[in-house]
């Protein structure tokens, strides 16, 4: 057996030393990542109770009864096909640190911006035996206005804009005479 010497016997303590410590040391020498700060964020949809209609469209439609001797009655159908939007209160795309807020919006109110559908509407329409009526009806865009409140550190207020849908409705019965 080869006898070590006091300088090869402490040369093995060392390097012994050095590996039992090296996961300690390896350990201790890299720092652990930092914890990303979270910030957490609240929106709240305050709408506006009355949606606004906006006109878009007339149509005037006449029933002449003029000689009839009962009443005349007519279901008027009509078809307009419109474009789904969620914007902000200058008509504008929600987009940087808002552009969130233009899914949640489509989750809210059931939309997806920029769907097209195409809406049908019915509507009755009469007439009094000898008489005339000119009966106009009009388009109009549902438009649901409100805020969005983003609650982070501070509460930031975001007007928005949903158009929801077509309305049609008869704006004016105008008796026309029949002579």
């Amino acid at each position: 057996m080869k006898k070590f010497t006091n300088y090869q016997h402490y040369f093995k303590f060392f390097i012994v030393s050095c590996f039992a410590l090296l996961p300690i040391q390896c350990g201790a020498a890299i720092p652990a990542p930092a914890e990303p700060e979270r910030i957490t964020t609240h929106v709240y949809f305050k709408p506006e109770t009355v949606p606004e209609n906006k006109l878009i469209a007339t149509e005037t439609i006449p029933l002449n009864n003029c000689n009839g001797n009962s009443v005349l009655k007519m279901d008027i159908e009509r078809s307009r096909e419109f474009v789904y939007a969620v914007i902000d209160k200058n008509g504008y795309k929600f987009g940087g640190e808002y552009g969130f807020l233009t899914g949640l919006l489509e989750e809210e109110y059931s939309v997806v911006d920029g769907e097209k559908e195409t809406q049908t509407h019915t509507l009755h329409l009469e007439t009094k035996s000898d008489s005339y009526v000119k009966y106009t009806i009009a388009w109009k865009e549902s438009w649901l206005n409100g805020t969005a409140l983003i609650k982070r550190n501070e509460e930031v207020s975001v007007p928005y804009r949903v158009k929801k849908g077509l309305t049609l409705e008869v704006t004016q019965a105008e008796e026309v005479d029949c002579k």
